[in-house]
C-alpha cells in the first residue's frame, strides 16, 4: 500500500516535469510581437497642464488712529453710547432689568461666599449663570436689598405689598446650597 502511493507521487511529479519542459522551449516572437505593436500605437493622453495666476498680494497700509483694543477707543466708545438720545426703540433696553433684580428668589441658588478687599461677597447661581453679590445689591422681584452674607447664608430685606395696598418688611435668607 505504502508502495503504490509512493509510486504514484513519483509519476505525478515525471508528469509535472514533462509539461513543465514544454513550456520552456516555445517560442513566444507572436505574441511579443504583438505587445510591442499594441505599445506603439496607445499614446498617453495627458491633460493640458493649466498655468496659474500669478498671485498679487494686497498692499497694507498703517493705521494711524486708535488701536481696535486700546483703553482710549473703548473709553470712546462708551462716552458715544452715554450720549445717544433715546428713541423708542432703544427705551425699552434702557429700562431693561438686571438679572438679579428680575429673577425670583425661588430660582436662586447661593452656592458660595468669600472675601474680598474686607468685604463678604456672596457667589449666586441664578439660570446656570453665577453672579457675585455684595451687601446693598438688589435681588428678587420684591425690591429686596441684601443686608447681611455670613458663611452659610445670605440675609436680605423684602419690600411686598399686601391685599390692603400696605407695604410691609419681611426678612429673607437663602441658604448656602451643596452643588454637584
Amino acid at each position: 500500500m505504502g508502495a503504490v502511493r509512493l509510486l504514484r507521487g513519483l509519476v505525478g511529479c515525471a508528469a509535472s516535469l514533462v509539461v513543465l519542459t514544454g513550456c520552456v522551449r516555445a517560442d513566444h516572437d507572436d505574441l511579443n510581437l504583438w505587445m510591442e505593436n499594441e505599445r506603439a500605437r496607445q499614446k498617453p493622453k495627458l491633460p493640458v497642464p493649466h498655468v496659474p495666476v500669478v498671485y498679487q498680494a494686497p498692499v497694507y497700509t498703517r493705521y494711524d488712529g486708535l488701536e481696535p483694543f486700546s483703553r482710549q477707543r473703548l473709553l470712546q466708545a462708551a462716552t458715544a453710547e452715554s450720549f445717544k438720545p433715546v428713541t423708542s426703540s432703544s427705551k425699552s433696553s434702557v429700562q431693561a432689568t438686571p438679572p438679579l433684580e428680575a429673577s425670583p428668589l425661588a430660582g436662586m441658588r447661593l452656592v458660595g461666599s468669600l472675601r474680598r478687599g474686607g468685604q463678604r461677597v456672596a457667589l449666586l447661581r441664578v439660570n446656570g449663570l453665577l453672579y457675585s453679590v455684595r451687601v446693598g445689591d438688589k435681588l428678587g422681584q420684591d425690591q429686596g436689598r441684601v443686608s447681611a452674607i455670613t458663611l452659610s447664608e445670605l440675609v436680605l430685606h423684602e419690600v411686598s405689598i399686601d391685599l390692603d395696598g400696605q407695604s410691609t418688611e419681611r426678612v429673607v435668607s437663602l441658604a448656602l446650597v451643596s452643588e454637584p
